[in-house]
């Protein structure tokens, strides 16, 4: 973890005075070796909720507009933060991402690429994030975070990690990543029926 961020983290705690959160199963996150966390998006800070769920330092992946303000870049990048291209094959964005977890670290993307302002539950995933899954062996976690609502106790509930046994050793082709991903989309599903009901 760097120290930029060890000093931080303890800061976004002021955010759970106005977003009370309560988070179920986070030992569901490795503590140890190479962890991609994904979860669904709706706001702008969903980054913070989902850095609670773990003690570990997460790096994000974000969107390459996000970087456009210079303190607000130099801010993401303090905290592990690297920009991604999402209109194209963004070759440095992804070999950032396979170096994180070849690190034995921690990977957090929002696999709907952007802020879900539709009327849908969820919006259809970007394929990038089963290409990491299938080309690193990463343990993958879904997370769900509920609406926020300020002085109201949200949730976010950690899913257990996938089974991806059936992909060892096989080559990450087309057919495999959008079965990955189907599979990752289902997963975030069945933990938000699930969380929605506990509550």
């Amino acid at each position: 973890m760097t120290l930029f961020y060890a000093m931080l983290k303890p800061v976004t705690y002021t955010f759970r005075l106005w977003f009370p959160l309560k988070i179920i199963h986070r030992e569901r996150i490795p503590r140890h070796g190479p962890v991609m966390v994904y979860a669904n998006h709706r706001i702008w800070y969903d980054v913070v909720p989902v850095a609670h769920a773990t003690r570990r330092q997460i790096y994000f992946i974000s969107k390459v507009e996000n970087f456009r303000v210079p303190f607000f870049a130099w801010l993401l990048k303090q905290l592990g933060c690297f920009p991604v291209r999402r209109d194209s094959a963004d070759m440095p964005a992804f070999r950032k991402a396979f170096g994180v977890l070849r690190d034995n670290k921690v990977l957090g993307i929002f696999p709907e690429g952007t802020r879900n302002r539709t009327d849908t539950r969820f919006q259809d995933f970007h394929e990038g994030a089963a290409m990491f899954a299938l080309g690193t062996g990463a343990v993958v976690v879904p997370i769900y975070l509920s609406e926020f609502r300020a002085f109201r106790r949200s949730h976010i509930m950690v899913g257990k990690p996938l089974d991806l046994s059936a992909y060892e050793g096989k080559r990450a082709n087309k057919a495999a990543m959008e079965a990955v991903t189907q599979q990752m989309f289902d997963a975030l599903v069945e933990i938000a029926d699930e969380c929605e009901a506990a509550k």
